[in-house]
Parts: structure tokens; sequence; C-alpha cells
């Protein structure tokens, strides 16, 4: 049960990341005027900003995955003991 509690507590800050994340993404596109007025390095903060929602969002599904691995073990561990 530890290990769960322990998972349950990365993805929570694995959400707040994406949040986050999300919001610095809607920020970059969401302004429709330029704010550097450089239209290239607009674009690599665009990028760079897609890059690390990915980077975020890859690391959730892993968590995920491993939450739902640990999960099945401990309803096998239950289905032995009841």
């Amino acid at each position: 049960m530890k290990k769960i509690e322990e998972q349950r507590k990365e993805t929570t800050e694995l959400v707040t990341q994406i949040r986050e994340t999300l919001e610095k993404l809607s920020d970059t596109f969401g302004n429709p005027k330029s704010k550097t007025r450089d239209k290239m390095l607009d674009a690599i903060k665009q990028q760079s900003v897609i890059s690390e929602t990915q980077i975020v969002l890859l690391k959730c599904v892993n968590q995920l995955v491993d939450n739902l691995l640990e999960l099945d073990e401990a309803v096998k561990k239950l289905k032995e003991i009841g």
C-alpha cells in the first residue's frame, strides 16, 4: 500500500506539471500578437513549449502505466489472501 501511495503522490505532481505546462502553452499560443516581434524567436519559443509538453505527457503516461501495474499486483495479492 505504501508503494501505491507513493505512486499516487507522483501522479498528482505530474498532473500539476501538466497543468502548468498547458497554461504556458496556452499563453504562448493565446496571444496572436508577437511578444518579441521576431517571428523566428517566437517560433522557437513555441516549439520549446510543445517539446516540454510532450515530455511531461510522456512522463505522465509512464507513471499511469506503473500505477496500473502496481494496482494489478495489489489485486493479485488480495485474491491470494482472500
